[in-house]
């Protein structure tokens, strides 16, 4: 007979039967006159951990789950809901959350995972003329094969050469482009000139007005200005000189100085003498 292995993980529940405290939940499984239960999760609240296998006979396809708050007095129902077994053991297992309800709302769920055994019958011995039974010596197998894998399929452009192996599809034959021809730009004549011939010279503009340099300084050099030496004294500012062009006479000769007078002469024994 084969049997149905359930590992009850854990809870996210939505619905609290405990107002002043949290929840004592524990899960209860049934299938067909057997019932088993996990243990309970002193203050899980809303979300229990129980982390526990219940082994259980494959007897119905379906598995009735409910989810119980334990109390003092007497236990208060939290939610309930069904596994399909059968959909499960197609699998080959299940592993999934679980919706339970209470009074048609959702209530929580409950994660769990499922697998399958088979268990074979015990062969039959003798000992003192007494029948007994030795365990089996082949080992149990899976109740249920593995699915048989997905047929593959070639590939659109690809041909199968051997079960699963294609071979690559031929590159496309694409053609060799070529170049654009494009026209020759046309020349272009000189352009002509309507109303005003253009100057064969070009004639600089006039220079800008020149200003008077301050006092104590030289006017600023200009091209081809002949300048005095080094050192050269020039007047007094506000001297005014004569327009050009202006003839000057000869200077006046300087007055020849006049000589001195001859010494006095006096005969010896004149009674005068030189002082």
């Amino acid at each position: 007979m084969s049997k149905v292995v359930i590992e009850v993980k854990t809870a996210r529940l939505y619905r609290d039967t405990d107002t002043w405290s949290k929840m004592d939940p524990y899960v209860v499984l049934i299938s067909g006159s057997e019932k088993k239960k996990t243990k309970t999760h002193s203050g899980g609240g809303k979300n229990p951990i129980w982390n526990q296998s219940l082994t259980m006979k494959y007897v119905d396809t379906t598995m009735t789950l409910q989810v119980w708050d334990k109390d003092t007095t007497s236990d208060d129902f939290v939610g309930g809901g069904a596994i399909d077994l059968a959909s499960a053991a197609s699998m080959g297992g299940l592993k999934d959350w679980v919706p339970v309800q209470y009074k048609g709302k959702d209530a929580g769920q409950v994660y769990i995972e499922i697998s399958f055994t088979a268990t074979t019958a015990p062969a039959a011995s003798t000992y003192g003329g007494y029948a007994s039974y030795a365990p089996a010596t082949t080992p149990p197998t899976s109740y249920y094969a593995a699915p048989a894998p997905a047929p593959s399929y070639a590939p659109a452009g690809y041909a199968a050469t051997a079960p699963g192996v294609y071979a690559p599809a031929p590159a496309p034959a694409y053609p060799t482009a070529t170049a654009p021809a494009y026209p020759t730009a046309p020349a272009y004549a000189a352009p002509t000139y309507i109303g005003s011939t253009p100057a064969a010279t070009y004639t600089p503009p006039a220079s800008a007005p020149g200003y008077a340099p301050a006092h104590g300084y030289a006017p600023a050099p200009t091209a081809g200005t002949t300048y005095a030496a080094p050192g050269t004294t020039y007047a007094a500012p506000g001297t005014t000189y004569a327009a050009p062009g202006t003839t000057y006479a000869a200077p006046a000769p300087a007055p020849a100085p006049a000589p001195a007078p001859a010494p006095a002469y006096y005969p010896p024994g004149s009674g005068y003498s030189y002082q």
